[in-house]
């Protein structure tokens, strides 16, 4: 679609993408950059480092939305929760 609303062609959609990458893409240096030197972080996020034992495990798997995309571990949540007790022990030793 043009900037102007109106349906493009194959070739001026082409030329277009063209225009918006080199809009997007080629701009100037900035003015100045940010330094942030030796500035120290005001909050930290506290990461509890202990053993975490098979209640809590229980707890969290519990707590998990059903039909939700798995993550990088590609486990879902509906597999945790459908699957043996027992194979949640492996994740919290």
């Amino acid at each position: 679609m043009a900037k102007d609303g109106r349906l493009l062609t194959e070739s001026e959609q082409n030329l277009r993408w063209k225009e918006h990458f080199e809009e997007v893409l080629n701009q100037l240096e900035p003015f100045s950059t940010p330094d942030f030197g030796d500035t120290v972080m005001v909050y930290s996020l506290e990461v509890y480092e202990g053993n975490i034992n098979f209640e809590e495990v229980q707890r969290a798997v519990s707590s998990l939305m059903n039909n939700k995309a798995p993550g990088m571990d590609k486990i879902s949540a509906d597999m945790l929760k459908h699957g043996k007790e027992n194979n949640w022990l492996n994740y919290s030793t």
